[in-house]
């Protein structure tokens, strides 16, 4: 989405919504996250004047929603971690299946 609008988002890693199990099994095996297939999950980009408000509908429907970054110029995804910004690249090869 990014290439292709030609816009940066920069995604606030401590405000995406992560079980603890979720993040700690990432941690072990040593996969980014951001690369796993994730079923059920929903993007919304929306005027920063809305921002909060759209929120707030859309909490009556999950309350692990929230506002995990914002829209930059640029191309690209940089994620901001505790320890710096990342890039995060179109993944190589096959993404992870899920599992049933």
């Amino acid at each position: 989405i990014a290439e292709k609008n030609d816009v940066r988002f920069l995604i606030e890693e401590e405000n995406v919504p992560m079980k603890d199990e979720v993040a700690a099994l990432t941690q072990i095996l040593g996969v980014e996250v951001y690369n796993l297939a994730c079923e059920g999950r929903f993007v919304c980009f929306v005027d920063n004047k809305k921002a909060d408000s759209t929120l707030k509908k859309i909490k009556k429907f999950n309350k692990m929603a929230a506002i995990i970054g914002e829209v930059q110029s640029g191309s690209d995804v940089i994620v901001q971690t505790r320890f710096g910004q990342k890039i995060l690249s179109t993944p190589l090869g096959e993404v992870v299946p899920r599992i049933c």
